[in-house]
């Protein structure tokens, strides 16, 4: 089985009253399906959501560690993009927004697609993403 380490420090000597000093590690012992690095293009707000599917389960309590970053790029992977990205579920309910150069990883659990949208009316956005499931 392949192994997926993970890290995330948080910093601030300013944000509270002292120093804030977080730093998470893990590694997930990765069970089941991989869908490799990638990227797509979130469509632009109005229009359909662009569905993903991560994984299509191969058991019974599984998840799913969800990857996404908005490359801070429009959709033709060249021009800049100053746009946010909706991040939807399999029920295209709203459960993350983000700002160019942000990203997400989190454990998803009992969902199979992850959907995003661009928030413009007007520019796709370009979104990387990468997906594993674990027990």
């Amino acid at each position: 089985m392949a192994t997926l380490n993970v890290s995330l420090t948080l910093t601030s000597t300013d944000l509270i009253p002292g120093d804030l000093g977080l730093t998470e590690t893990d590694a997930i012992t990765v069970t089941g399906d991989t869908r490799g690095f990638g990227t797509t293009d979130a469509p632009v707000s109005g229009g359909a959501i662009t569905h993903i599917n991560p994984i299509s389960f191969s058991g019974t309590n599984k998840k799913t560690y969800v990857y996404l970053k908005h490359t801070a790029l429009q959709g033709d992977g060249s021009t800049t993009s100053t746009d946010n990205v909706n991040v939807y579920d399999d029920d295209d309910k709203a459960i993350a927004i983000l700002a160019p150069g942000e990203f997400l990883f989190f454990p998803l659990q009992d969902n199979n697609d992850i959907a995003v949208r661009s928030a413009s009316g007007s520019n796709t956005v370009q979104v990387e993403f990468f997906f594993v499931e674990a027990d």
